[in-house]
């Protein structure tokens, strides 16, 4: 089960059935249930339908080394200033990031931070230029931000 939350607000509960009440009712696998509360949710803007882009979407990746402290809260708040900052960076639609490693025979204080990033402009087909200035943008953001050095 898990308890479901909305901006930090309890929202509900989800999980599977309890198996005894599956059984007395002659189910053969338990069932996902929920409860959410409706207060929570009339008070939270509905979210709005957009129109889907027919640009095709450019993905990166950028691997990175950075002090052991900085966290990936630390890393995504950092990109999301960069982003809101410069209007030149709102073509990037995504940003996930898919490893940390750390290196276990060194003693070093760093980790591997690797990202996806997803690009697309709604009106032109990137090109790559335009998507190298924005992932440089960013690189130089979380340098100055956090003394990250770009893996090779």
């Amino acid at each position: 089960s898990a308890r479901l939350f909305l901006n930090d607000k309890p929202l509900g509960w989800l999980g599977e059935l309890h198996p005894r009440l599956a059984q007395q009712a002659e189910l053969t696998q338990a069932p996902v249930v929920f409860e959410l509360d409706v207060e929570v949710l009339a008070h939270e803007p509905i979210a709005q339908p957009k129109a889907l882009s027919r640009q095709p979407m450019v993905v990166r990746d950028l691997a990175f080394w950075v002090p052991d402290g900085v966290s990936y809260a630390d890393i995504r708040k950092t990109l999301a200033q960069t982003i809101a900052s410069n209007a030149n960076l709102a073509i990037i639609k995504d940003i996930r990031l898919f490893d940390i490693w750390r290196d276990a025979s060194s003693s070093s204080q760093e980790k591997s931070m690797a990202l996806h990033f997803l690009l697309q402009d709604p009106e032109v087909t990137l090109d790559d230029s335009t998507v190298e200035q924005c992932m440089d943008q960013l690189l130089q953001a979380l340098t100055g931000a956090h003394q990250v050095r770009q893996r090779a």
